[in-house]
């Protein structure tokens, strides 16, 4: 397990939901964000000191992110479970057929209103890349895609795609040197917005397959 003098964990009791359900959420989030780490070691009884809460509902979340294969049980206790490769490539084939449909759902659904935020978002990415802030390109990253998924308007499809793309996180806090894919990537946004706010469907469902295939070939350079 990290060093608790690191590792900040704290649920937010204004929430009013049950104890189980916020030491899952802050757990799953340590997760994700990279704060525990593949392999670290989770003990019930100091995640539950850190937390504040009784060892209950930290085995209850133990469970849950059990079910999810974000920790595993082996002879040593639970661990955070590894994200592999091949994990990654997965991840990243259905994020591709995912993110192509929203794309054209996007370019069949755009109206003039929503290109203000979309072009706000490229903005602060270009100086994001100029600043070298790899946590605040990987996050405009995001809301560029957050963005076009809620202007297609399929919410099981926003659902579905925010679980992969969470995953795929993880993943690329952990092996993947996001400043220099930035530049590229930035490109590749620039041309799936234009496809987007033509209508042009067939176009902005190409365009993004591509953005996410070339997006899985570099991650697994990175993991190398």
């Amino acid at each position: 397990m990290p060093d608790s003098a690191t590792l900040q964990l704290g649920v937010d009791l204004s929430q009013r939901r049950p104890l189980r359900d916020e030491a899952y959420a802050v757990l799953r989030q340590a997760i994700l964000s990279g704060q525990f780490k593949p392999g670290d070691h989770l003990i019930e009884r100091e995640i539950a000191a850190q937390l504040g809460l009784s060892r209950s509902p930290v085995r209850e979340a133990f469970r849950r992110l059990e079910q999810e294969h974000l920790v595993m049980a082996t002879r040593q206790g639970l661990v955070v479970q590894e994200l592999t490769p091949r994990d990654a490539q997965e991840l990243y084939q259905i994020r591709q057929q995912l993110e192509a449909l929203v794309a054209r759902l996007a370019a069949c659904n755009f109206r003039p209103e929503h290109l203000p935020l979309l072009e706000e978002i490229l903005s602060r990415t270009v100086e994001a890349i100029a600043a070298n802030d790899s946590a605040l390109i990987s996050a405009e990253g995001i809301k560029f895609h957050e963005a076009l998924a809620e202007i297609a308007g399929n919410n099981h499809l926003k659902r579905l795609l925010a679980s992969i793309t969470e995953e795929i996180h993880r993943f690329r806090t952990l092996y993947v040197n996001i400043p220099a894919r930035s530049q590229s990537a930035l490109a590749e946004h620039q041309q799936i917005l234009a496809a987007v706010t033509a209508h042009d469907q067939d176009l902005a469902a190409r365009l993004m397959a591509e953005h996410i295939g070339q997006a899985l070939l570099y991650t697994q350079q990175g993991a190398e």
